[in-house]
């Protein structure tokens, strides 16, 4: 559990992060710059809800959530709920986001960011999370963040890798194109076409399995 007020750069450094979520702890490492890291917050990072912002795209892999008070009391709200569209959050205008909780990825599950960046600022962030047993995905999340109004988990995307070998991601991920436009909603602007982000998107994608569904491989 993570305090609102807590630094990027602190997260970046910590321990217990990079032992827990060391996709979490990279993406934090990668945000805008130096001055920013070191004064930014989570918290703010996330309430603020820029669509071209790496770290929620990660916390979407680990099921996150945050805690949100006002005089009345507070809530948890799942961090997919959320997020609802650019500069837009299921918080009330006398909300507080209080705290950010984020669960362990599944025993043995390995985890990747990647990002493609322009000007310090994101074009694309992609989380992955996978776990090969017998040669064969048994269980996988993944994320993509960016390139539309908000972060989304790809949750039909998962279930149609569950169950196959890894040679056959980059073939199912292309053939996934109409949906991962549909749910990301890839928008033209100066960082780039939508065409160009939807097509990075699925490179990346395959890119950041593959290279975890290898260090899954046993020895």
């Amino acid at each position: 559990r993570i305090g609102a007020c807590v630094t990027h750069q602190a997260l970046e450094k910590s321990d217990l992060v990079c032992a827990h979520a060391p996709a979490l702890a990279y993406a934090e490492s990668q945000v805008a710059n130096v001055r920013v890291r070191n004064q930014g917050t989570l918290g703010g990072n996330l309430a603020f809800s820029d669509p071209h912002s790496d770290p929620g795209t990660v916390l979407l892999l680990h099921d996150a959530s945050v805690t949100i008070g006002n005089g009345r009391g507070e809530r948890r709200i799942a961090l997919r709920d959320f997020f609802v569209d650019v500069y837009m959050t299921a918080m009330d205008a006398d909300d507080l986001l209080i705290d950010i909780e984020i669960p362990d990825l599944p025993t043995e599950m390995k985890s990747a960011y990647r990002r493609l960046h322009r000007y310090q600022r994101p074009t694309l962030g992609v989380a992955v999370g996978a776990q090969v047993i017998d040669g064969r995905m048994s269980e996988n999340r993944l994320a993509v963040g960016c390139i539309g109004p908000k972060p989304e988990r790809l949750t039909e995307l998962e279930n149609k890798l569950n169950g196959v070998q890894p040679a056959d991601i980059g073939r199912l991920v292309s053939e996934e194109k109409t949906y991962l436009r549909d749910l990301l909603r890839p928008v033209d602007d100066l960082l780039g076409s939508a065409d160009y982000k939807l097509y990075m998107a699925c490179t990346m994608l395959t890119d950041a399995l593959e290279s975890v569904t290898r260090s899954n491989a046993p020895d």
